[in-house]
């Protein structure tokens, strides 16, 4: 049984969607703590009355620090190459190594069931040729 603490009086339906994003929620923790990396749970929200439906894959929950640095390397790499100045494109290029380097480190922490997934083996490719990339920008730049 879920109960929805509420400060003010709601109607059944927004209790009932409330208590089913505590469910949803509970429920998607419960498959992660299981090692299930592959499943994915359905979470119902109440956004303005309105019920919508979104997927969540619990791989990428559980691998959001490496995309996160994938993304700021990736940025970081590309800016090398538009900077304004040479010691910007080079901080740049550094900042690009290191966040590659720390999305590698993050993808080499994951389980071993979540290594076994495509979506792992791509963002694990990714990592390491935008590394690959960011050394061959620094050393054209003579770092």
């Amino acid at each position: 049984m879920l109960a929805v603490y509420q400060e003010e009086p709601m109607d059944g339906n927004t209790r009932l969607h409330q208590g089913l994003n505590v469910f949803a929620s509970v429920l998607q923790e419960i498959l992660a703590a299981q090692g299930e990396g592959w499943a994915t749970a359905m979470i119902v929200r109440n956004e303005g009355g309105r019920t919508m439906r979104s997927e969540e894959s619990v791989i990428d929950r559980k691998l959001g620090k490496a995309l996160t640095a994938i993304d700021h390397a990736t940025l970081a790499l590309h800016l090398s190459r538009t900077a304004a100045s040479q010691v910007q494109r080079v901080e740049c290029a550094q900042r690009a190594r290191v966040s590659f380097m720390a999305a590698l480190a993050e993808l080499d922490k994951a389980a071993p069931i979540l290594k076994l997934r495509d979506a792992w083996l791509v963002w694990h490719d990714e990592a390491q040729n935008g590394l690959a990339a960011a050394l061959s920008r620094l050393a054209s730049l003579g770092v």
